[in-house]
């Protein structure tokens, strides 16, 4: 029998402070992202009550609520209670007064798989040498990984934290000089070894300095 979302729908849009207090919708693979008007309406205890609900975060505006698997089902439950949708935004009005780099990686890190399916195979881009195939870049061409408090301020900037080459079977993109002790996956969701956390922190500078060449690159046309 197929799982009504209804009711869940229903318990989150209360939580949330009521369909009058979000303004914005939308999701990625594993979660529902909000924008709201009052954040101090939000209710996250209830929220992660919610049997199909892993936990919470805020990014800057963005409330983000952990849905894993059933994500796309209650998105539609929540469309159906009338919650506002932007399926094609990744970022706040608000970000209007950020670079043009800074509004890129945000819209990049936003919306990034956590997770490929066992059998399947993915595509992906080494954010060290930029190649698509296996090659491997070592820690020596990685710039340096920025860990960043939720302000988006640097707090710790480690050079040369890993390399990275991608998994000729899985087309993953692999990180071998990192160990789960280290960078735990944090969420219930993750495994260990998943560092979807980390996703641009481990290469926060080489990502950096792709972004500004190609911002020249475009501007120089």
């Amino acid at each position: 029998m197929k799982k009504d979302y209804s009711q869940s729908a229903e318990k989150l849009v209360i939580a949330l402070g009521g369909k009058s207090n979000v303004t914005r919708m939308f999701h990625c693979m594993t979660r529902l992202r909000f924008y709201v008007k009052n954040r101090k309406l939000v209710n996250e205890a209830d929220i992660k009550k919610l049997p199909e609900i892993s936990g919470v975060n805020w990014y800057q505006d963005q409330f983000q609520v952990i849905a894993g698997n059933e994500v796309n089902e209650l998105y539609d439950a929540l469309t159906q209670k009338g919650l506002p949708t932007d399926e094609g935004a990744a970022a706040p009005v608000s970000n209007a007064n950020k670079s043009i780099g800074s509004r890129i990686v945000d819209s990049i890190t936003g919306c990034m798989t956590p997770m490929i399916p066992a059998g399947t195979h993915t595509l992906a881009i080494n954010p060290l040498n930029w190649k698509t195939d296996s090659t491997p870049a070592s820690r020596e061409e990685n710039a340096g990984a920025c860990f960043t408090d939720y302000s988006g301020s640097i707090v710790t900037e480690i050079p040369h934290l890993t390399g990275a080459y991608i998994d000729p079977q899985r087309g993953a993109l692999k990180v071998p000089d990192v160990s789960p002790q280290e960078y735990p996956p944090v969420l219930s969701i993750f495994s260990d070894g998943i560092y979807h956390l980390y996703d641009y922190q481990f290469f926060y500078r080489k990502l950096q300095e792709n972004v500004g060449v190609r911002i020249d690159a475009y501007l120089s046309r």
